[in-house]
């Protein structure tokens, strides 16, 4: 312990050797604390609420198949770490808007308790939607934005903080 205090601590050591130290120290701690974290499909489904009886809107005949396919319920993990569930619930195309829920479970490490929120999100006629939120810290939005891929059952997603806060995800459609 003196010397992995010493190596982030000492005046001796350059800088940089103090970074580069630092930044093997919190890989390795990261990924002993993520060793015991949801690895497959079905931890990362029991991780989220049970999905109960959605009712969702008929859908307008003259929309899109890749926007009308938003339409569901879409499950995956941001970054591969943190489950996350969309439901799309109604489309509108006169207002070009999409009414919904988005659902998260806990951080693997504590960072945050999971939880949901509504959202009314934007989209185009080429398959893109998303929406934003405002972020923790003063002057922050929270970007979401998703892609439909072209076979239509998968969304890929992703989710920008500000700064360097970015993540990434991709979605099968369950229901």
């Amino acid at each position: 312990m003196k010397t992995i205090r010493w190596l982030l601590l000492s005046r001796a050591r350059p800088k940089a050797y103090q970074l580069v130290f630092a930044s093997v120290l919190t890989a390795l701690m990261a990924g002993l604390a993520l060793s015991g974290c949801a690895t497959t499909q079905d931890d990362y489904k029991n991780a989220l609420p049970t999905l109960s009886k959605r009712v969702f809107a008929p859908l307008p005949p003259s929309l899109p198949p890749k926007v009308a396919a938003f339409q569901g319920v879409w499950e995956g993990a941001w970054d591969g770490i943190l489950p996350s569930r969309l439901i799309i619930y109604q489309i509108n195309s006169d207002w070009g808007e999409m009414f919904g829920e988005y659902i998260w479970a806990n951080h693997p490490l504590g960072y945050f308790k999971g939880g949901s929120v509504p959202i009314i999100g934007t989209f185009s006629f080429d398959g893109k939607m998303g929406w934003s939120v405002p972020g923790r810290y003063r002057g922050y939005v929270v970007t979401f934005t998703f892609t439909i891929s072209d076979d239509l059952k998968s969304i890929k997603g992703v989710r920008h903080g500000g700064g360097n806060d970015w993540a990434v995800i991709t979605m099968s459609k369950v229901q």
